[in-house]
């Protein structure tokens, strides 16, 4: 699980996470704007899921909110956590360079 935090509103930080998001070729499976929660996938091969995870966003204080991320690799290539890990420091460097 990998953590960042931006000085930013809530509507900015979400709009652009899921902007985000899709740029880098992840599909959003179900999302709720009032609970802060992204569901995303990336399959690498036509059908098999590679890569799956969740953004959580908080709402720390009026201008911070922190942005969560849990990610999950599946499949024939990604079956342990340190890549799941590498996926999610990925997925929070990408959106701290963009957003």
């Amino acid at each position: 699980m990998q953590s960042i935090v931006f000085q930013y509103s809530y509507d900015h930080v979400y709009k652009g996470a899921k902007m985000v998001l899709h740029n880098k070729g992840f599909s959003i499976i179900k999302s709720d704007r009032s609970s802060g929660f992204i569901k995303f996938r990336k399959y690498f091969l036509f059908f098999i899921p590679s890569q799956e995870a969740i953004l959580n966003i908080n709402k720390m204080d009026d201008k911070n909110i922190r942005v969560t991320v849990s990610a999950s690799a599946k499949g024939i290539l990604f079956r342990n956590n340190k890549k799941a890990a590498q996926a999610e420091n990925r997925i929070v460097e990408v959106m701290a360079s963009i957003i």
